[in-house]
């Protein structure tokens, strides 16, 4: 069959499998829609099989490691944004979307209700999750909580300064 061949030599020529699924993906797309609008009588890339995927071995941090990153961090204006990578999980746009009314302090809570997407090269957008699971609530330690309700104080107070000069 012409596309197995097709996928053999593209992982012959050092291609990934990922890229070559998503070959497929596109190729059986696009002859589906040709055999739906009777162009041609079957979908050949049904018959076809795309490489498996690849597995990618995911290296993480230790505890140790995390907690000495987190160390070195300290008094980085950026810190909150790691702290709560590392203590939650939270994906970046998930973070950076992060409103103080999502934030329950008494119950130790984040709720995730929103992303920050890139829309262009310098656009920025808030949306809604993609998936109903990503729209989700997330404990929090004692640590994550304490240092919210700091980084929250900080900004209070940057406020305060900016309308002073402004």
């Amino acid at each position: 069959m012409h596309l197995q061949k097709l996928y053999k030599k593209k992982l012959d020529n050092s291609l990934s499998s990922n890229y070559i699924r998503n070959i497929h993906s596109i190729i059986r797309k696009a002859l589906n829609a040709a055999t739906e609008w009777n162009f041609i009588p079957k979908n050949i890339a049904s018959l076809a099989k795309a490489p498996r995927p690849e597995t990618t071995n995911i290296k993480t941090w230790t505890l140790e490691q995390a907690n000495y990153f987190l160390e070195a961090m300290k008094g980085n204006s950026n810190f909150i944004i790691y702290l709560l990578a590392i203590y939650t999980g939270m994906r970046r746009g998930e973070i950076l979307a992060l409103r103080w009314q999502n934030c329950n302090f008494d119950e130790k809570k984040i709720s995730i209700r929103q992303t920050l997407y890139r829309t262009g090269a310098s656009k920025l957008q808030f949306q809604e999750p993609k998936t109903r699971g990503s729209k989700r609530v997330i404990s929090l330690s004692d640590y994550a909580v304490a240092c919210l309700r700091k980084h929250k104080a900080e900004q209070k107070v940057v406020k305060m300064w900016s309308f002073a000069y402004f």
